[in-house]
């Protein structure tokens, strides 16, 4: 099986993913949806990071996200997919709140 690629999804200190940095996890990525000390310590490590700044689609968003909670408890986690994926492309960027088949989320607040 190849090794798991993961992502940090951040907005604050960055105190877990320093932690995580620290102990040798391999860290792919860090998304932040503001300015934030996490961006600096995944510079630091030499880790990708990127800000993916929010945006007034903010009602939009939403709107694609409860559909698409619907849609994942009806069964339907193609369709629900392709709604996350529509509210990321019109530039809202949030943690996701849905477990979708084949996909895993850590989340930290």
């Amino acid at each position: 099986m190849p090794p798991a690629r993961i992502g940090v999804l951040a907005s604050g200190s960055g105190t877990l993913l320093d932690a995580m940095l620290r102990e040798g996890v391999t860290i792919a990525v860090v998304v932040a949806d503001r300015p934030c000390r996490a961006l600096e310590i995944a510079t630091e490590h030499g880790v990708p990071a990127e800000l993916l700044e929010r945006n007034p689609n903010r009602y939009l968003v939403r709107v694609y996200r409860r559909h698409a909670e619907l849609l994942e408890s009806e069964g339907r986690a193609d369709e629900a997919m392709d709604l996350l994926k529509k509210a990321v492309a019109i530039g809202e960027f949030e943690q996701p709140r849905l477990r979708l088949p084949r996909r895993k989320a850590i989340t930290h607040s």
